[in-house]
């Protein structure tokens, strides 16, 4: 948040004296890894962390809605973001969410990127809790009120790496070893 100052100017004429200027506010200081953030509506909420060392910036809702069961919504942000110079963003789920059900789909935004930022946000199962969860859950329906929290968003640096195409790959203890190879 820029702070107006007020300085005081000394003019040099036949009449010696003082005026008051009040002073433009300072444009806020910006990084190579700063993440701009733009509201787009009044009662959008600028991503935080919850804690510190969260890797995530928590997104939240500007207005209600319910999502139903075995329902795909685009759920808007009410911001827009412009993600620093090589870097990506990646919209996750919050563990909270993804325990009730919900999921989150189509979540990478690329740097030039700076249009509204929306969630995807898929409900499968339609499953049902108890009320000692915050949100209320019934009918297979999941109800989000305005400031609740509906996904995160993850900031990673990005490497730049050439393609190159080349008839063989070098040889790897794992090899093409893919889906359940692990033993998971």
């Amino acid at each position: 948040m820029a702070i107006k100052k007020t300085v005081t100017k000394k003019t040099v004429s036949k009449n010696t004296k003082s005026e008051k200027v009040t002073a433009k506010p300072s444009k806020p200081l910006i990084s190579n890894s700063s993440i701009q953030v733009k509201k787009l509506q009044k009662k959008s909420i600028i991503p935080v962390r919850a804690h510190n060392s969260d890797a995530g910036l928590d997104l939240f809702t500007p207005e209600g809605f319910e999502i139903q069961k075995q329902e795909r919504k685009l759920v808007s942000t009410g911001i827009a973001v412009q993600i620093p110079k090589g870097h990506v963003g990646f919209v996750k789920a919050k563990s909270g969410l993804a325990s009730r059900g919900i999921e989150i789909n189509a979540g990478v935004i690329d740097e030039g990127y700076t249009g509204e930022l929306k969630v995807l946000m898929v409900y499968p199962e339609g499953f049902m809790h108890d009320e000692s969860n915050k949100k209320i859950v019934r009918n297979g329906k999941i109800m989000f009120e305005a400031g609740d929290k509906i996904a995160q968003l993850v900031v990673l640096p990005v490497s730049s790496a050439k393609v190159i195409e080349v008839n063989d790959l070098d040889d790897s203890n794992r090899g093409s070893n893919g889906f359940g190879s692990s033993g998971a």
